[in-house]
């Protein structure tokens, strides 16, 4: 992943030692250059993967327009985008020149006119402005720091604090999302460094001597309902998008490699992958978390499923097995390059995926994450919907229908996911309470004093707080578009690796735009949730994963590698000591408790899986994060 950053001095000329401390390299590339002039810096570290990247010099500079770009981009619609722009073929035709062409023609509104994972950079000295553009899920991460008179960007946080005058200090309110679950969505576009914000998503930041102006380009909306003559034709134009988003992917020098749980959506993206290399006579190699071969702990793993793949004469299998891994592994990043506190407990096997990759040569890995964005979304709202237009029978036959596949009572479907979205927000809100709003979460860890004080904080912003029990809508569509707002709200960079990335073909908006007006009929049918994809891929996905309702863990020894590991964890915890700048922040005797609870191999007590899988990793990476700061050392 290439890192780009900047400084923008408004009102003063020279930047030369800030732009020294911000270049200082956080990462391995392949080339870096910078370009600067008065009070303008701009520097890139770039990463080779795409054809293009080995192609596009960056900074890019067009003296005739005054125009200076870096970028790390990978644009998924050259062809149209050329078309549009009425080049010739003799014309640039890289990403980077793409943009400056587009740039030229429609200037920040650009933007709308582009698809795939970015985020750039264009210093325009006719204007004096500075724009700043980030892709439409904000997949590349950019970051930035402004006080008025300087404007300094970067890939990596770190960069932006090292800079003399930047604050190096957490941000209270995030540690008020431990506490409180509403204000996750309240302080979603912060960071957890004080005064350093992300680039939200599809949007733009200019910046000028008369200040900083946001413009956002996409937000996801309703448009026409597609119209398929039958489900065969709804079949083929599925294959065709998902294919291309797929195929666009796939668009590296090196080779491309892709993760393969057993589930729905990574066997989507696997088998669709394996077909399109197939025709270019090449292999797919593959990374799946499994148990070691001749397991007999009686712990089950998604083994069975994922060897349905042996059967494609161009996949290659790598059984991720390590025994001698596990959550407290490699926790010197949360001290030195994570930039936010909360860690998936599972970090560990994406150490190991990144780690076979690149062993491979490989600089990019396919994940089948966010299929829930469009066409393996559950149709919540869907039997409600169906009710409010009176189609009662079609209704009943899918309720017993779905019973008779995964168990569902037809009284739970009809109370919850029938009934229940017609009551009124306001209703569910008078009954619980407003007193529930600011409840803290039962398993938050945050030091009591300091959990009190933030949420009397939050007492003052309550009006802007989103009310925790909002219920699915009626309108299937509504909740789906609830569902991509909130991902991109969340803002989700994408996974890297040395000098690699990760790439996910269900963020492609192409197909979460085809799947959001994609009527009904091809989300719920014959009791399936996530039609669309099982008939979609038909023919295509091993029937077994095709049709399948369940799923085993991600990491199916998970608790296993919890127990080999606690004693860790005790002794960790253990050696803090009571006057501990820590403890202002974390309930340290709160975490040894939850770490004496026993917790079985084959754990089944919600309660326990929440503190063993979540919450008691989270206070312990919290601990590791906080010490990068100075008053927590």
């Amino acid at each position: 992943m290439s890192a780009i950053y900047g400084i923008y001095n408004i009102d003063k000329k020279g930047c030369d030692v800030c732009f020294k401390q911000l270049s200082r390299p956080f990462l391995n590339s392949d080339r870096a250059d910078a370009w600067y002039i008065d009070n303008i810096a701009l520097g890139q570290n770039t990463v080779y993967n795409t054809h293009d990247s080995l192609l596009d010099m960056y900074p890019l500079k067009d003296d005739q327009s005054s125009l200076v770009l870096i970028g790390d981009i990978r644009l998924d619609n050259k062809a149209q985008l050329i078309k549009k722009l009425q080049l010739s073929s003799s014309a640039d035709k890289t990403d980077g020149q793409l943009i400056l062409n587009a740039y030229r023609k429609w200037e920040t509104n650009c933007v709308e006119h582009l698809l795939g994972d970015f985020a750039f950079v264009i210093w325009d000295a006719n204007k004096q402005q500075l724009h700043c553009f980030a892709d439409h899920f904000a997949t590349v991460p950019l970051y930035y720091y402004y006080n008025g008179q300087k404007f300094i960007f970067a890939s990596d946080i770190q960069q932006i604090v090292a800079v003399d005058g930047v604050p190096n200090q957490i941000n209270d309110n995030k540690l008020s999302t431990l506490v409180i679950d509403a204000a996750k969505e309240l302080f979603r576009t912060e960071t957890w460094f004080k005064d350093i914000y992300p680039v939200p998503a599809a949007t733009v930041i200019t910046v000028s001597k008369d200040g900083i102006r946001n413009q956002r380009y996409w937000k996801p909306a309703v448009g026409n309902t597609l119209y398929f003559k039958n489900e065969m034709a709804f079949r083929e134009a599925f294959q065709d998008i998902f294919f291309s988003s797929v195929k666009e992917r796939l668009n590296s020098h090196y080779p491309v490699t892709a993760l393969l749980s057993g589930g729905l959506d990574s066997s989507a993206v696997v088998a669709v992958a394996a077909k399109i290399l197939e025709k270019e006579n090449k292999t797919l190699d593959v990374f799946s978390s499994v148990l070691p071969e001749g397991d007999k702990s009686g712990i089950e793993d998604e083994r069975y499923y994922i060897d349905l793949f042996k059967k494609f004469p161009n996949i290659n299998i790598h059984y991720i097995d390590e025994t001698n891994t596990g959550f407290l592994d490699n926790l010197d990043k949360l001290n030195t390059s994570h930039t936010a506190a909360p860690l998936t407990s599972r970090h560990y096997l994406y150490d190991a995926f990144a780690k076979r990759a690149t062993t491979l040569g490989s600089r990019t890995i396919l994940d089948g994450a966010y299929g829930e964005l469009g066409p393996t979304f559950h149709g919540h709202g869907i039997y409600a919907e169906q009710l409010k237009k009176f189609n009662w029978l079609w209704l009943m036959d899918e309720l017993i229908t779905r019973k008779k596949i995964t168990k569902e009572t037809i009284t739970h479907n009809l109370r919850y996911h029938t009934l229940k979205p017609f009551v009124p927000d306001e209703i569910i809100y008078k009954v619980r309470g407003e007193s529930e709003l600011l409840k803290p979460n039962k398993f938050n860890f945050i030091n009591s004093n300091l959990a009190t004080e933030l949420v009397e904080q939050l007492k003052h912003r309550k009006e802007y707080l989103p009310r925790r029990f909002t219920t699915p809508s009626y309108d299937h569509k509504r909740n789906q578009i609830k569902v991509i707002k909130t991902i991109q709200h969340k803002g989700n960079p994408r996974e890297s690796f040395d000098l690699g990335e990760y790439r996910y073909p269900f963020k492609d908006i192409r197909l979460i735009e085809f799947a959001l007006n994609t009527p009904a009929e091809y989300k719920i049918k014959n009791g399936y949730k996530r039609y669309m994809i099982r008939s979609g891929l038909d023919g295509i996905l091993p029937k077994e994963i095709q049709w399948r309702n369940d799923k085993k863990p991600f990491s199916p020894d998970y608790y296993r590698k919890y127990n080999k590991q606690i004693e860790i964890g005790k002794a960790f915890l253990n050696a803090i000591s009571e006057n501990d700048p820590i403890r202002n922040v974390v309930d340290v005797e709160k975490l040894k408790r939850w770490a004496e609870i026993p917790v079985s191999n084959t754990e089944k007590d919600r309660n326990t899986i929440n503190i063993a899988l979540h919450y008691l990793p989270q206070g312990i990476y919290l601990i590791h994060f906080l010490r990068r700061f100075r008053e927590f050392q």
